[in-house]
Order: C-alpha cells, then sequence, then structure tokens
C-alpha cells in the first residue's frame, strides 16, 4: 500500500534585502569568462562536460571517445588533445541540445510552496506548449518520481482477473504495482510510489496539483476533461479510486486521459541518457562512445547502441548535481512587492520573476534569466555544498551593466557577493554553500552605481553540488 502520509516543509522566512544589503563579502571562486563560458560553443566542441572537480567546473570539449575500460574520456580542446579520467566526469550535454533550447521559447517559473508540486518535466512541457499548457506528445508517457521519462504504453489487466489473483504482481490493489511496455526495455514493472504522472492520451493535459490537509492527491483527468481527486488503489482495469470525499469507484481504463500521482519526488541516481525523443532512459553503464555511437548497458541488462544524435546528454552520476531549473522557487522580494509560495501578490505590484530561456535543456541545465532588483529563494536540496554557474549579462543590457549578484542562504555572513558590469558581462562563479536550517537559498541581484537600469544576468548551466566537495 503506498504511503498517504503528509509531507509538509516547514515556514520559509524570506531573506529581506536589508539583510543583503549588509552581506558580507566573502571569498569566491571565480574564473576569468573564456570562449568555453559564452553563449555561442566554439565551432569545434561537441559538449559541454561537467567536471567534479569544482574549480574546472563545466567546460566545453570536442569529445571524441569514451573507453571505460581505461577509465578515459579521450578530449580535444583549444585544438590539443587530451585525456580525462571518467570517475570525474560528471555529465556531458551535446551542444545539439544547447542548440536545440536556443529556440526562444521561454518559460516563467512560478512560487510554490509544495515541496513535490514541480517534476523535472513540467517546465519542459510548458516550453514546449509556449503558453503555459502541457505539451502534446504523439506517444502514452510515463515520468518517474526521480526523473525517468518513457515513452511506450502501460500494461493491465482486467479488474476480475486482479481480484482472481490471475494478475500477479501486475494486479494493483493489493501490490500496488504497475507495468509499462517500452521499445527497448522491454515490459518493465514498478510500484505505483515510484510514479510522477503518467499520460495515456496524448490529447488530454496533465491534471493540475491538488492538494487537502497537507497532502497531495492523485488527480484523473478524463478524456472528456474532467477531474478525480483522490487515492488511486491500485492498477486494473477499471481502475479502483478512493476519492477526497471517500466514496470508492472503479474508473474504465479507456476513459483516462492522464494521472499525476501525489507521490514525493525523489532525487536521481547512477546513470541516466536524455534522448533528443525527449525520454530519460535509467542506464547501467555506459560500455563506449566511438565516433559514431554511444554504446550502453540499460539496467535491466539490455545492450544497445544509440547514434551520438540521439543522445543529448548523458549524467553519469545524477545524484551529484541538481540544475537550478529542477529546484522549486520559494519566493521573490524586491521593494516592489512580494510573492510568497502561493504565488499571490501580497504587496505592492507583480515582479519579474525568473524565466527558463531554453527549458529543454537535460538534467535542469537549462539557462535561467533574472531580474533586478529583487530577492529569489530557492528550495536547498539536501546535502548541498556548492552553487556554481555561468554568469553572462545579455547583450542587450551590458552597456548600463552594474549589479551586485549575491548568492547564498538566510545568514549574512555566508553570502557571496560578485560584481557584474560593462567590463565584466561575462564570468563564471563557484562558491560554497550551506544550509541555515531554512532548507532555501537565495539568488539575490542588487543595484550598483548606476542604479536599478536593466539589472539582468543569465545563469548558464545553474546547477547546485551535492555531496563531498
Amino acid at each position: 500500500m503506498r504511503d498517504r502520509s503528509p509531507v509538509r516543509g516547514a515556514a520559509h522566512p524570506m531573506w529581506g534585502a536589508t539583510v543583503l544589503r549588509c552581506a558580507v563579502v566573502c571569498a569566491v571562486c571565480l574564473i576569468a569568462a573564456t570562449a568555453q563560458a559564452a553563449a555561442t560553443p566554439p565551432a569545434d566542441a561537441t559538449h559541454w562536460v561537467l567536471l567534479r572537480d569544482h574549480v574546472t567546473g563545466g567546460r566545453w570539449y570536442e569529445v571524441l571517445l569514451i573507453d571505460p575500460a581505461t577509465g578515459q574520456v579521450s578530449v580535444r580542446h583549444d585544438g590539443l588533445r587530451e585525456s580525462l579520467n571518467l570517475a570525474d566526469v560528471l555529465a556531458i550535454v551535446s551542444k545539439s541540445a544547447v542548440s536545440a533550447g536556443a529556440t526562444g521559447r521561454v518559460v516563467v517559473m512560478q512560487p510554490s510552496s509544495e515541496e513535490r508540486a514541480t517534476g523535472r518535466f513540467d517546465h519542459v512541457d510548458a516550453g514546449e506548449a509556449g503558453t503555459g499548457a502541457a505539451a502534446t506528445i504523439a506517444k502514452a508517457v510515463l515520468e518517474t518520481v526521480d526523473g525517468v521519462r518513457l515513452f511506450g504504453s502501460p500494461v493491465h489487466v482486467s479488474g476480475a482477473d486482479e481480484r482472481n489473483g490471475e494478475g500477479g504482481d501486475v494486479g494493483g490493489r493489493s501490490s500496488g504495482s504497475f507495468r509499462w511496455k517500452h521499445d527497448l526495455l522491454g515490459i518493465v514493472s514498478m510500484d505505483l510510489a515510484s510514479i510522477a504522472r503518467v499520460r495515456l492520451q496524448p490529447s488530454v493535459a496533465w491534471p493540475d496539483i491538488v492538494t487537502a490537509d497537507g497532502i497531495q492527491l492523485d488527480v484523473l483527468r478524463l478524456s472528456n476533461g474532467d477531474v478525480i481527486s483522490g487515492f488511486v488503489d491500485g492498477w486494473a482495469d477499471p481502475v479502483p479510486v478512493e476519492t477526497a470525499d471517500g466514496r470508492r469507484i472503479e474508473v474504465a481504463f479507456d476513459r483516462i486521459g492522464a494521472i499525476r500521482f501525489g507521490n514525493a519526488r525523489m532525487r536521481p541516481s547512477g546513470v541516466q541518457l536524455w534522448l533528443a525523443s525527449g525520454e530519460v532512459l535509467p542506464c547501467d553503464r555506459v560500455t563506449a562512445l566511438d565516433r559514431d555511437a554511444f554504446r550502453v548497458m540499460l539496467l535491466p541488462g539490455h545492450a544497445c547502441s544509440l547514434a551520438r544524435s540521439e543522445v543529448q546528454a548523458v549524467v553519469f552520476d545524477s545524484g551529484s548535481f541538481v540544475g537550478l531549473a529542477d529546484l522549486a522557487l520559494m519566493g521573490v522580494e524586491s521593494d516592489g512587492g512580494e510573492v510568497d509560495g502561493s504565488g499571490v501578490s501580497v504587496s505592492g505590484p507583480p515582479l519579474a520573476t525568473p524565466v527558463l530561456i531554453n527549458p529543454g535543456m537535460p538534467a535542469g541545465l537549462s539557462s535561467v534569466e533574472i531580474h533586478g532588483p529583487g530577492v529569489f529563494r530557492f528550495r536547498l536540496p539536501a546535502g548541498a555544498t556548492r552553487f556554481a554557474c555561468e554568469v553572462e549579462v545579455p547583450a542587450s543590457a551590458r552597456l548600463w551593466a552594474d549589479l551586485d549578484l549575491i548568492i547564498g542562504t538566510g545568514r549574512a555572513q555566508d553570502a557571496h557577493r560578485v560584481h557584474i558590469s560593462a567590463d565584466r558581462s561575462l564570468t563564471s562563479i563557484d562558491v560554497p554553500l550551506s544550509d541555515d536550517g531554512s532548507g532555501s537559498f537565495v539568488i539575490g541581484i542588487e543595484p550598483a552605481g548606476r542604479g536599478p537600469i536593466l539589472d539582468v544576468v543569465q545563469l548558464r548551466f545553474a546547477r547546485v553540488l551535492v555531496g563531498g566537495e
């Protein structure tokens, strides 16, 4: 039986602008701007490579070969061939993925107080639709709580077979299990508690989030647009549901368009492959990369070969970092007003909240554009150690660029301040983070000598590193 206990977030007081103005300037690891930090990757580069060494951080390379047998990644940088230790590589993102994100699609990040409200694909869907609505995908799609996304079709048994025990581990009510048929993985079995959402009819939009007494409910959107919220108690045809008002009903399988489950999101782990199709596959290991293809062993033991053009990113240690775009925006504050966790302006005029300017980027590495003056509070992942990104002032604002970018938790002594100006409009930043107990951190923009004129920056490949230094 799935656990229906509430997941509640503690109160997170906003870090006021007055605290930011008093922030102590701490040591910051700043790396001089180079071509690798530019919006346009070098012509000969094929991948942006994220390294475990936070001093080097991310860099553009031409990735030639991956040989797990020797533990080496053969690359070329600035015309010179070199080798990287595979154990030091956290992720590689193809240049095509970055280019694909630069389509003009944008998504406004909405403040939310719900810890598990935002899935890693919500932004992608909104960006694909272009209007904030769910994207239309030509296939049925399954998304898990740890960030796997699979196309395919569900495998189910009839309610009668399930009640007679003929469904085995497929029957839903007692075991809560679920099966999905995938072209590469075959039939995959998983528990209902591991599913974030599933869409069975491509024309049906994802259901909105519904909570009751601090509990996020399962929400079914039917093919006719009707919505049922409650608790999905198994996977059979018809699907058993305990509704929010306590009734027990059964919903015919062919009436269901999409389901958003109330299961808590989990941090990904292991290797994940981000494909150009939009899928994210679990992977046991990458066995080789040559000039033509990635050769991988998928989790169920299925060996397969994927053309380079099919793979947008390989995250070798998906639990080692969280992209800023995947973190919940908990609140926004500026001199003009405040937006709380409910997304309601509680004082002053509406504010400019952060914008994802390429929402389809893998692993939450979308570029995030923020406008100041303002303070933007994000949820801090457990075990967070550092925040890193490449900072660029858009060309339209460089002439007037004069601002301080501030990153830290609620303790003024832990804040890190970086001055951005017309002379320093492109740089990289890597700073330590420590949880002050609020479970959050902030990114703030303060105007400098020229005042709050076109105070805007884009944070590229922004991520929070998790675990050991």
